[in-house]
């Protein structure tokens, strides 16, 4: 790529998209050498992890609109580097993704929107304060035009305030963790430590903006995180660029300690970000597969091991090759997704400044993958899958990973104890017999009644591609914790060749996890 621009993606540490093959979002208009092109296909959600509908994906001059699923899809698209993917939705802060499109090549991902804290309509005339957990904007008298400079009477305002210490806000952070200084134009890695969304609309939904001359206080609240928190009273202020997809440098904000806040001037509405800049170092990272063939479009994600709020995804070339920008001397944690298979989480330490470390991941496809996602609450549910092993069976959860190497021949990526997931089971080898998968709610909490009311979904991909979705069954009064959720069983024929899903759906107990067989 010319210039390193990362997109950050995934929900939770390990992100699987789940798409069902020819699934396309309503209103798709496929790019006119469809067939000649890329396909790039997306799953929105919340912080929650709850599908959103209705969303619009703009990319390259095509666009797409999810499904119930909040699955998108476009075909055809001609291949393009560093290209902004716009994802837009009423209710949920505006965001985008850079990406690389090869021909013939499909290219998955996850986004995550985060709903807009609070909407108000004001009295343009009057100075107001517009606040949303602790942050906001303060909006001077006679302050706002419309796109012509034409003075308005009333505006909506819709203002969102993140903190880093909020669950998912690498994956909902707008655009990438890059910005370009003001000193020099370089682009740097951003240590985050929170931003405030402000948009500005007439009642037919028009733009808004701030009258010349009359320049708004932006309020940041101070991040009680320890890791988040800035040691400086005066930290630099940048706004996210939504044409290049990048943040810009542009003032400061002065620490209020009596008030707990940042505040600084900004003459124009837009996400506004408290970062400080790091000259990076890089993580050059190839992709292969067990033949030792490159892996084209996979996605490769480098987070911090411990602390600090920043995340860097790219996309491997034609080579499956990427580089991404890291804090340097810092531990940090390397993955790669490419469509529904993750590799292990590797440990690294990045080097100095200015400089490269290398490393190759291996992506061994599986036959089959099963993965868990839910929301907030219950915090701790486990995916169980049991296994027809000779003798006896085999039972892989949380304390008996199992193996990809020998039997069960199948394993648990990791455990998730924090809510959202994803928690994955990967299936190397088919064993002839009967499989049953089953989601445990561990942590026992039964507001809403664990597991009913969860926004659990699991997601079951065969080698043919064929992507099955499960959600848990209405609620059960004989089963009035809902702590086991019976999925499907897989049935394997003897000689292999044969393999049917039979959902289950149903409540049951810890006595369930194996079938009658």
């Amino acid at each position: 790529m010319s210039r390193i621009l990362l997109a950050v993606v995934v929900v939770g540490i390990l992100a699987l998209s789940f798409f069902v093959p020819g699934c396309g979002g309503n209103g798709s208009t496929p790019s006119p050498d469809e067939g000649a092109g890329g396909t790039v296909m997306v799953r929105v959600t919340d912080p929650n992890g709850t599908p959103l509908a209705n969303v619009s994906m703009s990319l390259a001059g095509t666009t797409s609109t999810s499904d119930a699923q909040g699955h998108l899809r476009l075909e055809g698209i001609s291949p393009t580097t560093g290209a902004l993917a716009n994802f837009a939705v009423d209710g949920h802060v505006s965001t985008a993704r850079r990406v690389d499109v090869i021909a013939g090549e499909e290219l998955t991902f996850d986004v995550m929107m985060v709903p807009v804290g609070t909407t108000q309509t004001i009295d343009t005339a009057v100075e107001r304060e517009v606040l949303h957990a602790g942050g906001g904007i303060i909006i001077p008298a006679d302050g706002v035009v419309d796109a012509a400079g034409n003075p308005v009477s009333t505006a909506q305002v819709q203002v969102t305030t993140a903190l880093p210490s909020d669950p998912g806000y690498t994956s909902f952070f707008p655009g990438p963790f890059i910005g370009s200084r003001a000193s020099d134009g370089e682009e740097g890695l951003l240590l985050s430590h929170g931003f405030v969304d402000v948009v500005l609309q007439d009642a037919s939904g028009n733009s808004l903006q701030l009258a010349q001359g009359k320049p708004a206080e932006m309020i940041f609240p101070i991040d009680a995180d320890p890791d988040s928190e800035p040691s400086q009273d005066t930290v630099p202020l940048w706004y996210y660029d939504v044409a290049q997809g990048i943040w810009i440098e542009e003032g400061t904000v002065t620490r209020d300690a009596a008030a707990g806040v940042y505040r600084g001037s900004v003459t124009h509405v837009t996400p506004w970000n408290v970062d400080y800049w790091q000259a990076p170092a890089f993580k050059r990272v190839t992709v292969i597969d067990l033949n030792g063939d490159p892996v084209v479009s996979a996605w490769v994600t480098v987070a911090p091991a411990t602390g600090g709020a920043w995340w860097s995804v790219d996309v491997t070339d034609a080579n499956g090759q990427t580089s991404v920008l890291v804090r340097p001397n810092s531990p940090i944690r390397v993955w790669v997704q490419k469509g529904t298979v993750v590799s292990p989480v590797t440990t690294d330490t990045s080097p100095g400044i200015g400089q490269t470390l290398d490393n190759t991941i291996t992506i061994d496809p599986a036959p089959a993958v099963i993965t868990l996602t839910w929301g907030a609450n219950p915090q701790d549910l486990d995916l169980h899958l049991t296994v027809p092993t000779t003798p006896g069976r085999s039972h892989i959860y949380k304390t008996s990973l199992g193996s990809p190497t020998q039997l069960p021949y199948a394993v648990l990526d990791e455990d998730v104890t924090t809510g959202l997931g994803p928690e994955a089971i990967s299936v190397r080898r088919l064993l002839p017999g009967t499989y049953r998968c089953a989601v445990h709610n561990y942590s026992g909490q039964t507001q809403a009644l664990g597991i009913c009311n969860s926004n659990a979904g699991v997601a079951l991909v065969m080698p043919d591609g064929v992507n099955t979705s499960f959600i848990p069954p209405a609620h059960n009064e004989n089963h009035m914790d809902n702590n086991v959720w019976l999925v499907f069983d897989l049935v394997v024929a003897e000689s292999g060749l044969s393999v049917t899903v039979n959902p289950l759906n149903s409540w049951g107990t810890t006595g369930d996890y194996h079938p009658a067989d």
